[in-house]
Protein backbone atom coordinates (compact mmCIF):
# COMPACT_ATOMS: atom_id res chain seq x y z
CA UNK A 1 0.00 0.00 0.00
CA UNK A 2 2.88 2.91 0.45
CA UNK A 3 4.01 2.12 -3.21
CA UNK A 4 0.77 2.85 -4.24
CA UNK A 5 -0.14 6.12 -2.32
CA UNK A 6 3.35 6.94 -3.03
CA UNK A 7 2.83 6.81 -6.14
CA UNK A 8 -0.55 8.73 -6.57
CA UNK A 9 0.80 11.37 -4.33
CA UNK A 10 3.76 11.36 -7.84
CA UNK A 11 0.99 11.40 -9.69
CA UNK A 12 -1.19 14.04 -8.40
CA UNK A 13 2.18 16.49 -8.12
CA UNK A 14 3.28 15.63 -12.10
CA UNK A 15 -0.32 16.60 -13.12
CA UNK A 16 -0.29 19.49 -10.91
CA UNK A 17 2.74 21.02 -12.45
CA UNK A 18 1.22 20.29 -15.92
CA UNK A 19 -2.19 22.27 -14.73
CA UNK A 20 0.44 25.13 -13.58
CA UNK A 21 1.69 25.89 -16.89
CA UNK A 22 -1.28 25.89 -18.55
CA UNK A 23 -3.13 27.93 -15.68
CA UNK A 24 -4.14 31.91 -15.91
CA UNK A 25 -3.40 33.92 -12.76
CA UNK A 26 -7.20 33.45 -11.61
CA UNK A 27 -6.11 30.11 -10.96
CA UNK A 28 -3.28 30.63 -8.74
CA UNK A 29 -4.89 30.40 -4.90
CA UNK A 30 -6.27 27.27 -6.36
CA UNK A 31 -2.65 25.77 -7.04
CA UNK A 32 -1.07 27.21 -4.34
CA UNK A 33 -3.75 25.27 -1.91
CA UNK A 34 -3.57 22.19 -4.20
CA UNK A 35 0.37 22.08 -3.83
CA UNK A 36 -0.45 22.89 0.49
CA UNK A 37 -2.60 20.20 0.63
CA UNK A 38 -0.41 17.50 -1.10
CA UNK A 39 2.27 18.82 0.92
CA UNK A 40 0.56 17.63 3.80
CA UNK A 41 -0.36 13.96 3.11
CA UNK A 42 3.10 12.76 1.62
CA UNK A 43 2.75 9.34 1.90
CA UNK A 44 6.71 8.89 3.19
CA UNK A 45 8.24 11.82 5.27
CA UNK A 46 11.65 11.40 3.17
CA UNK A 47 9.76 12.88 0.28
CA UNK A 48 9.98 16.16 2.07
CA UNK A 49 13.39 15.49 3.97
CA UNK A 50 15.38 18.36 4.12
CA UNK A 51 12.81 20.91 3.70
CA UNK A 52 11.66 23.50 5.99
CA UNK A 53 7.70 23.12 7.00
CA UNK A 54 5.51 26.28 6.52
CA UNK A 55 3.30 27.13 9.10
CA UNK A 56 -0.61 26.34 8.16
CA UNK A 57 -1.44 29.84 9.89
CA UNK A 58 1.20 31.90 8.07
CA UNK A 59 0.30 29.86 4.37
CA UNK A 60 -3.81 30.73 5.15
CA UNK A 61 -2.30 34.36 6.21
CA UNK A 62 -0.87 34.88 2.76
CA UNK A 63 -3.68 33.59 0.71
CA UNK A 64 -5.72 35.41 2.24
CA UNK A 65 -3.88 38.72 1.56
CA UNK A 66 -3.50 37.36 -1.63
CA UNK A 67 0.13 37.26 -1.14
CA UNK A 68 0.76 34.65 -3.95
CA UNK A 69 4.38 35.07 -4.76
CA UNK A 70 5.07 34.96 -0.68
CA UNK A 71 3.02 32.10 -0.48
CA UNK A 72 4.76 30.28 -3.62
CA UNK A 73 8.52 30.99 -2.39
CA UNK A 74 7.65 30.09 1.68
CA UNK A 75 6.30 26.51 0.12
CA UNK A 76 9.97 26.10 -1.28
CA UNK A 77 11.00 25.54 2.03
CA UNK A 78 14.81 25.30 1.43
CA UNK A 79 14.70 24.33 -1.95
CA UNK A 80 17.11 26.27 -4.37
CA UNK A 81 15.28 28.14 -6.74
CA UNK A 82 15.77 30.37 -9.87
CA UNK A 83 13.49 32.46 -11.56
CA UNK A 84 13.10 34.35 -14.71
CA UNK A 85 10.84 36.31 -16.67
CA UNK A 86 10.69 36.34 -20.47
CA UNK A 87 8.13 37.58 -23.43
CA UNK A 88 6.54 33.53 -23.04
CA UNK A 89 6.13 34.16 -19.16
CA UNK A 90 8.00 33.27 -16.15
CA UNK A 91 10.34 30.59 -15.90
CA UNK A 92 11.29 28.85 -12.51
CA UNK A 93 13.97 26.22 -12.23
CA UNK A 94 13.51 24.28 -8.41
CA UNK A 95 16.67 22.14 -7.58
CA UNK A 96 15.28 19.68 -3.89
CA UNK A 97 17.85 19.49 -1.18
CA UNK A 98 20.27 16.56 -2.11
CA UNK A 99 18.87 16.06 -5.57
CA UNK A 100 20.86 16.26 -8.34
CA UNK A 101 18.80 17.55 -10.98
CA UNK A 102 16.42 20.76 -11.29
CA UNK A 103 12.75 20.77 -12.55
CA UNK A 104 11.36 23.81 -14.19
CA UNK A 105 8.16 25.17 -15.27
CA UNK A 106 7.08 27.73 -17.05
CA UNK A 107 4.00 29.94 -16.37
CA UNK A 108 1.72 33.11 -17.03
CA UNK A 109 3.07 33.81 -13.52
CA UNK A 110 5.69 33.97 -11.24
CA UNK A 111 3.51 32.23 -8.46
CA UNK A 112 2.73 29.56 -10.74
CA UNK A 113 5.81 28.91 -12.21
CA UNK A 114 7.21 28.35 -8.98
CA UNK A 115 4.31 26.24 -7.59
CA UNK A 116 4.39 23.86 -11.26
CA UNK A 117 8.56 23.92 -10.39
CA UNK A 118 7.83 22.41 -7.05
CA UNK A 119 5.46 20.31 -7.85
CA UNK A 120 7.09 18.76 -10.88
CA UNK A 121 10.48 18.12 -8.64
CA UNK A 122 8.51 16.35 -5.87
CA UNK A 123 7.01 14.27 -8.63
CA UNK A 124 10.55 13.30 -10.00
CA UNK A 125 11.80 12.79 -6.01
CA UNK A 126 8.59 10.28 -5.42
CA UNK A 127 9.67 8.27 -8.48
CA UNK A 128 13.18 7.61 -7.77
CA UNK A 129 14.18 4.47 -5.93
CA UNK A 130 13.75 4.99 -1.70
CA UNK A 131 17.27 3.78 -1.55
CA UNK A 132 18.06 6.86 -3.34
CA UNK A 133 16.45 9.31 -1.74
CA UNK A 134 17.69 8.37 1.52
CA UNK A 135 21.12 8.98 0.23
CA UNK A 136 20.37 12.33 -1.10
CA UNK A 137 18.95 13.17 2.15
CA UNK A 138 22.20 12.26 4.17
CA UNK A 139 24.53 14.63 1.91
CA UNK A 140 21.05 17.75 2.22
CA UNK A 141 21.39 16.78 6.25
CA UNK A 142 25.63 16.71 5.94
CA UNK A 143 25.57 19.82 4.06
CA UNK A 144 22.66 21.65 6.28
CA UNK A 145 24.82 20.59 9.08
CA UNK A 146 27.90 21.78 8.15
CA UNK A 147 27.15 25.33 7.52
CA UNK A 148 27.78 27.84 4.76
CA UNK A 149 31.56 28.24 3.99
CA UNK A 150 32.32 30.91 1.48
CA UNK A 151 33.72 33.57 2.62
CA UNK A 152 36.15 32.25 4.99
CA UNK A 153 39.52 31.29 4.68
Amino acid sequence: MPEQARSEWSEAMSQLGLDCAGSCAADTRRRISSLWKLLLVAPQPALLKGMVQVSPTRMQALLAAEAFESAAVELTGGASYMTSLGSAGHLASITLPGAEKEATCMAETFALSVVGALASALAARANEPLVRLVSQHQRASDYNGAGDKRGSG
